[in-house]
């Protein structure tokens, strides 16, 4: 009724969709109102596999065991795979790929030996129950540089592309030395020092030694001369 009167029929077609409408957009096309409906707070989820997607569709984040453990799986708005957090039985991984996919790009990784940290084509480092060492590589994947300590001391090795050492410097419990290499593997120059004094060693492109400066067994400095072949050597030293 409408102001002590029965509405007529024609009123009745009007007023009855307009009421009807006006309840369907309270409960459907209000937004503060769809908001409210699409967030709960549960204590505990539990599911075999969980997919988050962007307003594209595209699937971003991804949760969702694996064979040695759980997983989580982040990807760019193109699908491509991002990061990657992992549990394995003996410890944590984690790796970021580029936008070209492949291999990892970084690599930060630990089990019951240590842990470790790589750049793909460039760094290595490894740590805890092993002996720390870091390696560095060129652009094309060869090592360059490798230095560490162990329990006799450190050490530090360049290396030609070919993958030889090219210069190695190693601090022992004894003695240190340092070894100049050519490119075939053989040791040109030589130089330690140890408890009773120094030594320099130089040989030829095989090899075999050319020249020793060091010191005779009473202590006495001596220059030793050899042959071609690394034989047969003068002896020129301090006589009394």
């Amino acid at each position: 009724m409408i102001g002590g009167r029965r509405m007529s029929k024609y009123e009745r077609l009007l007023i009855y969709p307009l009421l009807f409408l006006a309840l369907a957009y309270g409960f459907f096309g209000n937004p503060a109102m769809q908001a409210s409906q699409e967030t709960a707070v549960f204590n505990r989820i539990e599911a075999s596999e969980i997919v988050i997607k962007n307003d594209d569709g595209v699937e971003v984040i991804k949760l969702r065991p694996l064979t040695e453990g759980g997983g989580v799986s982040t990807y760019s708005k193109s699908g491509s795979l991002g990061t990657m957090v992992t549990a394995m039985p003996e410890g944590g991984y984690i790796a970021t790929y580029s936008k070209k996919g492949g291999y990892p790009q970084t690599t930060i990784a630990s089990d019951l030996s240590g842990g470790r940290f790589e750049l793909e084509n460039g760094v290595h480092m490894v740590g805890g129950d092993r002996d720390g060492q870091i390696t560095i590589y060129n652009k094309d994947g060869k090592q360059g540089i490798s230095l560490g300590a162990g329990e006799e001391g450190g050490f530090l090795n360049t290396f030609y592309n070919n993958g030889v050492p090219s210069c190695m410097l190693r601090t022992g419990s004894i003695s240190s030395n340092i070894s100049i290499i050519n490119k075939t593997g053989e040791i040109g120059v030589m130089a330690s020092s140890g408890d009773h004094g120094g030594n320099i060693f130089t040989n030829n492109e095989h090899g075999d030694r050319r020249i020793s400066l060091g010191f005779t067994d009473d202590r006495h400095g001596a220059i030793l001369v050899y042959d071609r072949y690394g034989e047969f050597p003068g002896i020129y030293g301090h006589r009394r």
